[in-house]
């Protein structure tokens, strides 16, 4: 090969070196722009993003919240058929309940069963048993118990469930009211009509159909002790405008063969 020939093809290589090296310097900075318009579009872009992220956290939450709800009504729904008006009248239909020791609660009709309130209206109970009607009726039997060192009207002394005092006094309902009852059985309003007086209240019936919770008052003088309020034996309770902190609701089971 000539010397000149050497020395076109060296001036060649060298102007191929030159145009790749700037190649590369012009996809470099390509590349480097490119990512850093990507990255700046990235971080404008984040607050968004994260919010959409949330909002959709969020939604998925509260469907798996809802589906817990209804699979909690459900799952009570049918743990206690006591979840209507007809339902809990039925259960009414010829059924004797009777409340006696433990079952009897330590204020009935929200009066401390340890103070004389008189012969008529003292509140320490031995037995009260309910024969219930389908209409539905309410034949009401309340045996006494002994109150024990409360000698006058207004004093405290110990009330004795079990020793029985005098006879019974028996009240039959003139009419019984049933509303209001809880989708899930938790509750049913219940008034309680008699000749001169009448009961106010709140119950519900065990999913089994073995006994019935029952909170009553006398009308008018408590208020808080409706379903609206809460199921038996909420704190929701006020007598003559003062918090009630007793225990009023009475269990009552279901007699044998029935």
């Amino acid at each position: 090969m000539t010397r000149l020939a050497r020395k076109e093809r060296t001036m060649q290589t060298t102007r191929m070196t030159r145009r790749t090296m700037s190649w590369a310097r012009g996809g470099l900075g390509c590349a480097v722009g490119c990512a850093l318009l990507l990255s700046a579009c990235s971080d404008d872009d984040a607050p968004a993003r994260d919010a959409r992220v949330v909002d959709a956290r969020a939604r998925d939450a509260s469907r798996r919240d809802a589906a817990v709800r209804d699979a909690a009504v459900r799952d009570a729904v049918a743990a206690n058929p006591f979840n209507t008006v007809a339902a809990v009248k039925a259960f009414f239909d010829g059924k004797t309940v009777v409340m006696e020791g433990s079952n009897i609660p330590s204020h009935p009709q929200g009066a401390d069963e340890n103070m004389n309130l008189g012969p008529t209206a003292t509140q320490c109970l031995h037995k009260v048993t309910i024969k219930l009607n389908e209409a539905p009726q309410m034949v009401v039997t309340t045996e006494l118990g002994t109150l024990n060192g409360a000698s006058t009207v207004g004093s405290v002394g110990t009330c004795d469930r079990t020793t029985k005092l005098g006879e019974p006094f028996v009240f039959t309902t003139t009419s019984v009211v049933i509303e209001n009852v809880a989708a899930n059985g938790s509750c049913f309003d219940i008034t309680a009509n008699y000749t001169g007086f009448s009961q106010q209240g709140r119950g519900t019936i065990s999913a089994d159909g073995r006994s019935i919770r029952l909170e009553l008052y006398i009308a008018g003088v408590a208020t808080g002790q409706r379903c609206a309020d809460g199921p038996p034996g909420s704190a929701t309770v006020k007598i003559s405008g003062q918090a009630f902190t007793g225990n009023a609701v009475g269990v009552f089971a279901v007699a044998a063969a029935q």
